[in-house]
């Protein structure tokens, strides 16, 4: 299987444990640690600054495949996602 299909998934997973743990701590309290990294993530994306992307990422399942030409395939799959094509982003994976 091509481990650039995985990345994907993971990132959307990544995205999405942090939006809910936004969610939650706009009704529960701070979990600023959570909130800030996918902020700072988010920026690394649409700014395309692999390196603070890699340095964030650095624990997460996917970060031995990342490479900078993965990571603008991300960049270019977070753009679509953004734009509300996620046919497009799934496309270029």
């Amino acid at each position: 299987m091509n481990k650039t299909f995985l990345l994907l998934p993971a990132l959307i997973i990544l995205f999405g444990v942090s939006g809910v743990a936004s969610v939650y701590a706009q009704a529960f309290g701070p979990a600023d640690h959570l909130h800030g990294r996918h902020q700072q993530l988010e920026a690394a994306l649409e700014s395309g600054d692999y390196a603070a992307f890699s340095t964030l990422s650095a624990d997460a399942p996917f970060a031995s495949n990342l490479t900078p030409e993965v990571f603008d395939k991300l960049v270019q799959a977070h753009a679509l996602i953004e734009a509300d094509d996620m046919d497009g982003a799934k496309a270029i994976f």
